[in-house]
């Protein structure tokens, strides 16, 4: 009997816990084909300003090997999506309005773009808390039917486990 009411309580921690993780995404994302965006080059001069300038080197680094990867990391993108239970298509940004200009069929958009954070980290060998900068992407929906962006996720980890999370949330959401 314990056994059974701890698989009960875990159960439904597991589906609050997914409804507040998934908080940022549109509750009828399904009853559309979502759009979402391929990887795209990023100007290193252009893009994540106000950095500081300690951190030049680390925004350069992770701009130009995205930016040097995008096939591959479009190919990645694509095999992790196959796990998305719903329909949804690979978008390029600059085909929106040629290929996808029904916005009711195709009314979310997933975008992506890089962001330069910062986070309290534990140092292992003195247990004290330490700053950390990183730079990593953050993911919105865009509804392009209402014109507007929904708040962002940020996620500073492995950007491939953040895209597996995502599909999971997407899969889940309620």
């Amino acid at each position: 009997m314990k056994q059974l009411l701890f698989l009960i309580a875990l159960t439904c921690f597991s589906a609050i816990t997914v409804r507040a993780q998934n908080s940022w995404i549109p509750k009828d994302v399904r009853t559309s084909t979502l759009l979402i965006e391929e990887f795209k080059y990023y100007d290193p001069n252009n893009t994540l300003t106000g950095v500081d300038e300690d951190y030049e080197d680390m925004k350069d680094e992770f701009l130009e090997n995205t930016n040097a990867k995008l096939e591959e990391y479009n190919q990645k993108l694509g095999s992790i999506l196959k796990n998305y239970k719903y329909s949804y298509e690979l978008a390029m940004l600059s085909k929106l309005d040629e290929r996808f200009a029904d916005k009711q069929k195709y009314r979310y958009l997933l975008r992506r773009e890089p962001y330069f954070g910062r986070k309290k980290v534990t140092n292992e060998g003195t247990q004290s808390k330490q700053d950390l900068s990183y730079c990593g992407y953050k993911y919105y929906f865009y509804d392009r039917v209402n014109n507007q962006s929904y708040p962002a996720y940020y996620y500073s980890g492995d950007q491939w486990t953040q895209l597996q999370r995502i599909v999971f949330w997407l899969n889940n959401n309620k």
